[in-house]
């Protein structure tokens, strides 16, 4: 890195490019971009020794109010994985074919690889004009618009050069900086938008420099970085601090999304950091092992058999991976697979990946992430059929908040944030505000406390509580079922709010005109003639319930019907009602108390069983605080219920008494 001090760097000021430079090993690229920028991108020893590219080369100029950032990425077979770590964010491809050999094989795969990449548009540089006839000119020429326009590119300008003679160079820069202009002009408000977003390089080279330490080169896919932000790497919690900023060889105090950049870093262990790596915010990005992509597969690739192992590439990382999808894809198909990769790495929405074969070495397709899927999905119930599904839907959706509201449906109940909408549903512009309001007005989303919950979910804890009710109803002569008890059942299937608003849709089902499913007082049934009441039997229930709660001395039944104007089969049948729920208990001789007034008597039983290992009915009898006229129907129903022994005239602790004390009764 320079020694200069801090500056504001002149690229950060002009329309700045990055110029993919692809083609057949031996065709000139090295030359062609030394003479373009006059730095010579070949530094590797062996490069020099063996005369070609085997690592990505790096070079700049600058034209006017254009900054032109060259990669120089290596044309053999043998290091095309070099080649994938430098084209992930290329904004112009810059295709050589030497005159005198003409399309090669590496000139098919690199193109290809381009072309899947959704490399916006291409320059065509013919080297080594100087050794062939005008005649042969022009036939590399009309070949090479043939070739070129079954990829998709059209308007290519192709220029013929010769890094000897001079000729065309100037041409050759001219077009450079009208693909610069048109960027620009085409470009929106994405750029600054992706500034705004938390930051992320992939690194593609890693110096130690002397008197400065490690420094890591890569070009920011978004975010801005400054000297002192605390950085990490993506798959380690380790913290670094950015030391020094450098852009093409000038010292500055900050850079941003793509800008060739070194950055100098402070705080690291010296452990194995290298291509591949990732250099991110702290904690702004999730690693996966799991992604949904959109494939295309090259057209003179074979026929794929699926499951495969295969090597994907993206951004500056290689990882093998297992391909699931479709049985077969055939050449020049598109289809959603999903990828497994063997190590968790760091994907997102819309982030370029290629395959390539292991054995023997090629590249077989391109595409985009469409999907991440780190989450559970046989804690979701989803197999594989359902969540390629679900890639095909976001593949189809045409914006951000279609895709939200797809993730949305498939994990049932959700709390995005910010981040999760850029880096699942590629929404970079989609505000949380836009997402709240359009779950808003649908009716296949609530919103519960902070969480969206989809209509598909409560349909599901609906149908399943249903069933858990019906087969109580079934095998019970007790039906009614307490909503704790229930709601604990379902509580694998989604948060307590959840749950809570599908108990609240349970109670709306409805049988013909009937209600399906009847609730009283915290319970729950299905509605049968034994748990079902009218409207003016439910207010009458609420009425007599009143007459119960809090007290330790409750009325009879005769006084019940007399304080609510009801005959006594009425008020029995009202009260039987109650007791189904445990709302009441029946104690015999006309009495009821109620269920949670009764759970407090048993537990204050229970405390004076520990000091007194026998009690006598005036004992109890004072210490609940009742009438010989309740204590002796209450006592009796202790020991028919084994809460209580009788042993002659006093009362010992029954085997239930634990259970009544602790238990809502």
């Amino acid at each position: 890195m320079s020694t200069d001090s801090p500056a504001q760097n002149a690229s950060l000021n002009t329309t700045y490019t990055t110029v993919g430079v692809i083609g057949h090993i031996d065709h000139g690229k090295t030359s062609l971009v030394g003479k373009l920028t006059g730095i010579q991108t070949d530094t590797h020893p062996e490069e020099k020794r063996r005369g070609i590219t085997i690592d990505l080369g790096f070079a700049s100029m600058r034209e006017g109010d254009h900054t032109l950032a060259f990669i120089d990425a290596p044309g053999h077979q043998k290091y095309i994985g070099n080649l994938l770590a430098g084209v992930s964010a290329v904004d112009v491809g810059l295709l050589v074919v030497a005159c005198d050999q003409g399309i090669q094989e590496q000139t098919l795969e690199h193109v290809s690889i381009l072309s899947t990449l959704d490399v916006p548009r291409m320059i065509v540089a013919l080297s080594r004009v100087d050794l062939c006839e005008a005649e042969r000119i022009e036939e590399i020429r009309e070949e090479l618009e043939v070739f070129l326009s079954d990829f998709g590119f059209v308007d290519f300008p192709i220029i013929g050069t010769s890094v000897v003679s001079g000729d065309g160079l100037e041409q050759l820069r001219k077009e450079l900086c009208d693909a610069s202009a048109l960027r620009q002009k085409e470009s929106t408000d994405a750029p600054q938008q992706l500034e705004e977003l938390a930051f992320r390089m992939p690194i593609d080279r890693v110096l130690n420099v002397p008197g400065r330490g490690l420094v890591v080169a890569g070009t920011p896919w978004v975010g801005q970085v400054r000297i002192g932000d605390k950085l990490q790497l993506a798959d380690r919690p380790l913290e670094l601090r950015v030391r020094e900023i450098e852009i093409h060889g000038e010292m500055t105090d900050r850079s941003r999304c793509g800008l060739r950049t070194a950055i100098n870093l402070a705080g690291h262990d010296d452990s194995d950091i290298s291509r591949g790596n990732e250099l991110v915010a702290v904690e702004a990005y999730p690693l996966a092992s799991s992604f949904l992509v959109s494939l295309q597969v090259y057209d003179e690739a074979s026929e794929i058999k699926l499951p495969t192992t295969t090597q994907l590439h993206t951004a500056t990382t290689s990882v093998e991976a297992r391909l699931l999808g479709p049985k077969t894809l055939k050449p020049g198909e598109r289809a959603v697979v999903l990828i497994e990769t063997q190590a968790p790495i760091l994907g997102v929405f819309g982030q370029a990946v290629l395959m390539r074969h292991p054995y023997p070495v090629g590249s077989f397709g391109g595409g985009r992430i469409v999907g991440v899927c780190n989450f559970d999905a046989k804690k979701l119930g989803k197999n594989k059929r359902e969540i390629l599904q679900l890639g095909e839907q976001l593949k189809k959706a045409t914006d951000a908040l279609e895709r939200a509201l797809h993730w949305l449906e498939l994990m049932g109940e959700f709390q995005p944030d910010q981040a999760w909408l850029q880096w699942q549903a590629g929404g970079v512009a989609l505000s949380m505000n836009e997402l709240n309001k359009a779950i808003a007005a649908s009716e296949q989303f609530e919103q519960l406390g902070s969480n969206f919950v989809s209509a598909s979910l409560l349909d599901r804890i609906v149908k399943f509580l249903h069933g858990t009710l019906k087969k109580h109803s079934e095998e019970n002569e007790d039906q009614w079922v307490l909503q704790e008890s229930i709601a604990k059942r379902a509580s694998h299937m989604g948060a307590p709010a959840t749950v809570k608003r599908a108990i609240a849709k349970l109670l709306e089902l409805k049988d013909g005109d009937e209600a399906a499913v009847v609730g009283l007082n915290g319970m729950v049934a299905i509605a049968s003639e034994k748990t079902r009441l009218s409207k003016k039997q439910r207010a009458k229930m609420e009425q007599m319930l009143k007459l119960y709660a809090n007290t330790r001395t409750p009325p009879t039944v005769k006084e019940i019907c007399e304080k609510l104007s009801l005959t006594q089969d009425a008020v029995q049948s009202l009260a039987r009602h109650a007791t189904q729920q445990r709302v009441l208990h029946d104690l015999g001789q006309g009495f009821y108390i109620a269920g949670n007034v009764f759970r407090e008597m048993c537990h204050q039983l229970a405390e004076m069983f520990e000091s007194q290992p026998e009690l006598t009915v005036p004992t109890v009898k004072d210490a609940w605080g009742v009438t010989r006229k309740h204590v002796i129907p209450l006592l009796e129903y202790c020991d028919r219920e084994q809460i209580t022994v009788r042993n002659q005239d006093g009362r010992v602790a029954g085997n239930r008494l634990a259970e009544y004390a602790g238990k809502e009764c």
